[in-house]
């Protein structure tokens, strides 16, 4: 059973053998609408989507099996988006032990490569078996927690002075990037000074006062992270199966827009535009693709 089934409104779902009954009459009565793609020479894949939901679906994919029939072998929620989370270049990879694809973006506002699920594999499957273009225009980021909170926002002095400090530091590590020594320099030390501001303030202060915002990679799976964000957006959306009661939060986060989706009783406090949501989260992505190198 998925771990984050939970948060797309199954709660009900406690143990691997009701989650399977479950998803088998799912396969059972939406079965014949699967999509198919030959990958190999022998292999066809399957897949749909049960929409719960606006922009939340339950994915269920799997094989077809020597008698043509459906074989399932994975299933996970998606909330889908079209808001641009990055523009950089995506790599994606197939996994080593699961049909199932991750994609990668090292975007220099965040600091650390962002690895994320694939939630448009058939598209890429199709796109590949096809031998069309395989460039990413941009990545649209989304991702399901099972345990958040809302926090009271940061108040900023001088909210335009923030942001421009804010790309220029940006754009020091792109250059660092590239090799620029001076830039690398400068950001030492801002480093250095902004670790001995955030030593003295923490003598008086919570962390959570001084830190606005922040993406941190959790535990050892490489898509799990600690996530600080800034509420932008809340949509309430609400399980056509359950009648459970989603949260779709659009987030800003380091200056990354990002959707997130919790169940509405995993979460602690009076979420409001403006206040801030700390929560560990699943990430997943849907690629855009170019048309054509440009």
């Amino acid at each position: 059973m998925h771990m984050y089934l939970r948060s797309l409104g199954f709660s009900q779902y406690t143990s691997n053998r009701a989650a399977d009954r479950f998803l088998d009459e799912l396969v059972e009565n939406y079965g014949d609408g699967a999509r198919q793609i030959r990958c190999y020479e022998e292999d066809r894949r399957w897949e749909f989507r049960v929409v719960l939901a606006p922009g939340m679906s339950l994915v269920i994919g799997g094989r077809f099996n020597e008698k043509g029939r459906l074989i399932r072998d994975t299933h996970y929620p998606c909330l889908d988006s079209d808001d641009t989370s990055s523009e950089v270049a995506c790599s994606i990879q197939k996994q080593i032990d699961k049909d199932e694809y991750i994609g990668l973006v090292d975007d220099s506002r965040v600091g650390i490569s962002l690895i994320f699920r694939l939630t448009n594999t058939m598209e890429y499957l199709d796109r590949a078996f096809c031998k069309l273009p395989l460039f990413s225009k941009e990545v649209c980021l989304s991702s399901w927690s099972n345990k958040g909170r809302i926090l009271l926002p940061v108040q900023k002095k001088n909210k335009a002075v923030y942001q421009a400090a804010t790309q220029n530091r940006y754009s020091l590590i792109e250059a660092a990037r590239n090799g620029d020594e001076q830039a690398i320099e400068s950001l030492s030390m801002e480093e250095l000074n902004m670790y001995n501001m955030v030593s003295r303030r923490l003598q008086n202060e919570d962390i959570y006062s001084i830190v606005d915002t922040c993406f941190v990679p959790h535990g050892v799976e490489c898509d799990i992270y600690s996530i600080l964000g800034e509420i932008e957006k809340i949509d309430t959306k609400k399980n056509t199966i359950t009648g459970e009661e989603v949260y779709d939060f659009t987030l800003n986060c380091n200056d990354i827009r990002i959707h997130t989706g919790i169940l509405k009783s995993d979460l602690e406090g009076e979420p409001e535009v403006g206040r801030r949501f700390k929560g560990r989260i699943w990430l997943q992505g849907k690629v855009k693709f170019r048309e054509a190198l440009d």
